[in-house]
């Protein structure tokens, strides 16, 4: 018998949120479903941890499109006491910037529209840290620390030529840079750091 993904992404998500847990740290969903669902996802969050609604897509040139043109770029692990919450600024107008991009971004891949995909894809990363500034500049045990940033890799990628978009496919702070990039084969050639995506299919 063959679990749902959806199901399974659920299951994955309660187990990483179990109530042994005592950190007063809530996990995201993303992490589970993008593990558990194939293809590409979109998630409809309406005041809860778990998404109200999910959408997919496994059309092949869909995601092939998207093969094309993400890498990923491993940077160093979040410090010890790292926190990208302190600074917050959330409101209704930042809120709906980040789904307009979010929305943009989404019409871009089904149309194939690479300019059009790298232009959302930057603009939800723009409204992504007006929100929370301490993706790119965490503070350590609530001091804001230069060694801690990340933005000088953001700085480097963003200057090359054939990258197009960047963000971080996460809460930042470190882990990885994904970058919206003209080749991804051609770059991952050329960098030997970048990471040429394969997206699983059902």
């Amino acid at each position: 018998m063959v679990m749902d993904p959806e199901m399974l992404a659920r299951l994955v998500f309660c187990f990483e949120n179990n109530p042994k847990r005592h950190d007063g740290i809530i996990s995201g969903a993303q992490d589970s479903i993008g593990i558990c669902i194939p293809g590409l996802v979109r998630h409809y969050y309406d005041n809860n941890f778990w998404p109200e609604k999910i959408e997919s897509t496994q059309d092949e040139m869909t995601l092939r499109f998207l093969e094309d043109h993400l890498v990923m770029i491993p940077m160093e692990p979040r410090r010890p006491g790292c926190s990208v919450v302190e600074g917050k600024d959330i409101t209704p107008e930042k809120v709906k910037a980040l789904a307009d991009a979010a929305d943009a971004c989404w019409k871009a891949i089904l149309a194939h529209d690479l300019d059009t995909f790298a232009a959302a894809y930057r603009a939800s990363f723009e409204a992504q840290i007006a929100m929370f500034p301490g993706m790119v500049n965490p503070s350590i045990n609530g001091v804001i620390e230069r060694e801690a940033s990340v933005q000088p890799m953001i700085d480097r990628y963003s200057n090359m030529e054939e990258v197009l978009a960047w963000k971080m496919p996460g809460a930042g702070g470190g882990g990885y840079l994904a970058l919206v990039v003209k080749d991804s084969l051609n770059f991952a050639e050329n960098h030997d750091e970048a990471i040429h995506l394969q997206i699983r299919r059902a």
